[in-house]
């Protein structure tokens, strides 16, 4: 196997961790769904608002849900968030109106490093510490956004663990990494045709669905937003 495909792999692994819903008990995941849901439209908010310095004001509100969050999710959110940020940060530092290393260039650099770390690792703890069936209770009275969540769920983990194990199979065979796009698309395309079959034949139609799991505690909820409306609060005062 190569270097190349024994990194993806190694990527695709912690990828895995940070999609799949991990319920360990922590106060993320106690806390009720939809504040956590409010408390993450606070954050985007404020990263699409604010510019670096005053973004960095955001950055306690980002470490309360990494402390809250599971572990597992927490690592694997961090390497996943750092390859976005990898690339945005390296364009521009090209793609700029601004001359090379002067302040207007490093302050638009930073900041658009900043926004898309703390968004995208900000959207996975919140999204992978919460329980799939809370949130679609959360969405119960609309019949498709349920049934899209509850898919979306099921369907991503399964989707990066193909992946993942068809780079390992490729790789140990020396075909290239490029390889494993045709197997990983195929069964995905297969896996969904299966799906949408099972459910045709068991008359399954959208429409209001029955909540079956506790949205989670209000106290936490309520923390979830308070945490990142302070933190924003001071950034638009400095």
């Amino acid at each position: 196997m190569s270097l190349v495909s024994r990194v993806v792999g190694l990527v695709l692994m912690r990828v895995r961790l940070a999609v799949s819903y991990h319920s360990l008990g922590t106060p993320l995941n106690r806390a009720h769904v939809g504040g956590k849901l409010l408390g993450l439209l606070v954050l985007w908010l404020g990263f699409l608002i604010l510019d670096v310095p005053q973004a960095l004001s955001l950055a306690p509100a980002v470490l309360f849900l990494a402390f809250s969050s599971p572990r597992p999710v927490v690592g694997g959110g961090l390497l996943l968030s750092l390859i976005p940020t990898s690339f945005v940060g390296v364009a521009s530092m090209f793609l700029t109106p601004y001359p090379p290393l002067s302040l207007e260039w490093g302050l638009r650099s930073a900041t658009l490093a900043w926004r898309t770390f703390g968004l995208s690792l900000s959207s996975l703890l919140v999204f992978a510490s919460t329980s799939p069936l809370a949130l679609a209770g959360l969405l119960a009275r609309f019949g498709k956004a349920h049934d899209l969540v509850v898919l979306f769920y099921r369907s991503l983990p399964l989707t990066v663990n193909d992946v993942t194990e068809a780079i390992s199979a490729q790789g140990l065979l020396g075909k290239p990494l490029h390889h494993t796009l045709v197997p990983s698309t195929l069964l995905a395309l297969r896996r969904a045709e299966g799906l949408a079959l099972s459910l045709y034949t068991r008359g399954y139609r959208t429409g209001p669905r029955t909540r079956v799991e506790d949205l989670g505690d209000p106290l936490w909820g309520a923390l979830v937003v308070a945490v990142p409306l302070v933190c924003l609060a001071l950034g638009l005062l400095l």
